[in-house]
This record gives structure tokens, sequence and C-alpha cells, in this order.
């Protein structure tokens, strides 16, 4: 296509094929690349709120099995324990006489209350607590725990 002149005098413009430009292109992989990192981002951000979420579930489990098994295997006496589990969670358990009686009416009590606190904690989250109160017979509260 060669610029004829026009009917005015003019030079005769070209005519605009159709297609995109290299910089409407060169905008819109722009225009893609910024969405899709903030897409990357979000799902990154949602995937490690689920791993945390994850961990925290496991810790209260495993906080609420050491409690069910305190006056089982584990004996309701005054003294701490600790602990690693197989996923890698430390476990602490805190006994503790409860001082809802006083020491003058516990010769007389045939139950005595245990404070009890388990607290669980994995790498890099925060540390699950859960407390209870427990009632053990008077005469096996009385052996301390190893």
């Amino acid at each position: 296509m060669t610029d004829a002149p026009s009917p005015a005098g003019g030079p005769r413009r070209r005519r605009r094929q159709p297609g995109f430009t290299l910089i409407e292109i060169i905008v819109a992989l722009a225009i893609l690349a910024v969405a899709l990192g903030a897409l990357f981002q979000a799902f990154s951000t949602g995937l490690r709120a689920t791993t945390v979420t994850d961990r925290q579930a496991a810790a209260v489990m495993l906080a609420q099995s050491l409690l069910d098994r305190i006056g089982q295997d584990i004996p309701l006496a005054a003294g701490e324990e600790t602990g690693v589990s197989e996923d890698g969670l430390r476990w602490s358990i805190a006994i503790a006489p409860s001082p809802l009686i006083t020491p003058e009416r516990r010769a007389d009590s045939p139950l005595l209350p245990f404070d009890v606190a388990v607290t669980v904690a994995g790498e890099g989250g925060r540390p699950v607590t859960l407390t209870t109160l427990r009632l053990a017979p008077a005469a096996a509260s009385e052996e301390p725990r190893p």
C-alpha cells in the first residue's frame, strides 16, 4: 500500500489494520501479572491460616486427651509431668491442691479437689491451656507422684 495523493491534494492516510498494538498487549500482560500475584497471595494466606488452624486443633485434641487420662493412667496427685507427643507437640500437666477446701478441713473431707492444668505447645504456635477441677478420694491423693 503506497501513499497515493488524496483528492484534496494531501497524502492519504493508511487505514488502520484490525488487531492489537504491542503496547496494548504489554499493558494487558502487566494487569494480568498483578491480578495473578494478588490471587496467589490470597491463596497463600488462606493455606497458611488453614495450617495454623490444623495445628491449634491438634493441640486442643491432645490437651483434651491428656485431661481424659488424668485419674486413669495418669495419677490424680499433686505434681507436674511433661512430655512430647508423636506429632512433636510439647505438653505439660500441673496438678495442685485446690484452695476450695482449707488445709484444716482437708483431714475431714472424703474427697479432695485438685486444680488440673494441661498446656500443649507446638513449634511457633500459641500454647493451648485447658484447666479443670477434679476430685480425688482423700486416701489416694496423699501419695505424691514421682
